[in-house]
């Protein structure tokens, strides 16, 4: 089904004639830009039109679906993906038309747990080698629910996280003795557009949320801060760094460090209640480490991966999670200048 959307306007020169003095000058043809585009759905494209000659005066622009139940366009040119097809949007002034070609793309299928991220934002069960894979899906959901920053700055990144397929050694912080305090004092003070990088035990503390890239944010205005030059938060540093390494999509939140309740997502998948468990079932790193090494890349540390979150009760320490089968109880908290066993990865929200 067609539809018509039609701007009506003067343009060109107010007194154009030809050599006689009467005779309006005429358009000769039309130029639509560009050509062809490809949308996702609900997503919208806005063409332009150029005439020939420039100076050629016409009283309307009207605009044209081919099938509006794949795309539409309204007067202005600007075109909304509707469902999967093609389209043609066709512009006419004064008769002279030109097409623009309009491809809409499948809806995705939804992630799953051990599918492959790819570089483009895409993902699947099975590799796709003419794209660059950057990570591993470990959970689906919404990551905004209970991260502020998270929501406020990427609100659709609501589909579930991916793993980073690098492992780094690295401290969690150095100098902490000298600094005398932890990252949240400072955050608390400086930067309350962020909830505090600190958690204690219990049910009710924010270990049991997903809230790694708000933590992130705030230890990054942290180390971005001049009088904190010589107490760096390093596992945070090492996470911006490791952005112009690899590349995260552009509707993704971008890689962060990962919060307590990520770290156990990651290990053991959904757990209801506590996380700070004992005896987990490492179902969830199984299919991860599967994953990877069939890249043939090193798996999931099997000691310890610090989180983006400070222990509240002791200013030296901060919240790791152990991936080793023989551990107890996988949640810790280690000295910040730890770096024997620990290691660090990074996700992102899309």
């Amino acid at each position: 089904m067609a539809i018509t959307a039609v701007l009506s306007l003067f343009t060109g020169a107010t007194s154009c004639s030809s050599d006689n003095g009467n005779t309006p000058i005429e358009v000769e043809s039309v130029k639509v830009t560009p050509n062809a585009i490809n949308l996702n759905i609900g997503e919208t494209a806005t063409l332009t039109v150029s005439v020939t000659p420039t100076d050629a005066l016409y009283p309307e622009i009207i605009w044209e679906s081919s099938d509006t139940e794949i795309a539409t366009v309204d007067n202005n040119g600007t075109v909304t993906a509707v469902m999967p097809g093609n389209a043609e949007i066709t512009v006419n002034i004064s008769g002279k038309t030109d097409i623009c070609n309009v491809t809409v793309n499948p809806a995705p299928e939804p992630a799953a747990v051990g599918d492959y991220y790819y570089s483009d934002g895409t993902w699947s069960a099975n590799i796709d080698h003419s794209k660059e894979i950057i990570g591993i899906v470990f959970w689906t959901g919404d990551p905004t629910e209970n991260d502020p920053a998270l929501r406020l700055d990427h609100p659709d990144c609501n589909h579930g996280l991916v793993i980073s397929l690098d492992q780094l050694t690295s401290t969690w912080q150095t100098g902490i003795e000298k600094y005398g305090n932890s990252v949240s004092q400072w955050v608390i003070a400086n930067a309350p557009q962020y909830q505090a990088p600190e958690s204690d035990k219990g049910t009710d503390q924010p270990i049991q949320k997903i809230i790694g890239y708000n933590n992130t944010k705030a230890i990054e205005a942290f180390n971005a801060a001049p009088e904190n030059e010589q107490w760096p938060v390093n596992a945070v540093a090492a996470c911006v760094a490791y952005r112009s390494e690899v590349k995260a999509p552009e509707l993704t939140s971008d890689w962060y460090l990962p919060s307590p309740k990520e770290l156990s997502l990651l290990y053991a998948g959904e757990i209801s209640g506590d996380i700070n468990i004992k005896d987990p079932v490492s179902t969830n790193a199984e299919i991860i480490n599967g994953k990877i090494a069939d890249l043939g890349l090193t798996g999931l540390s099997e000691f310890s991966l610090w989180s983006s979150t400070e222990y509240k009760n002791v200013y030296t320490t901060a919240w790791n999670y152990y991936l080793s089968n023989d551990m107890s109880r996988p949640l810790s908290y280690s000295y910040k200048d730890w770096d024997e066993y620990a290691r660090v990865r990074f996700v992102l929200a899309f």
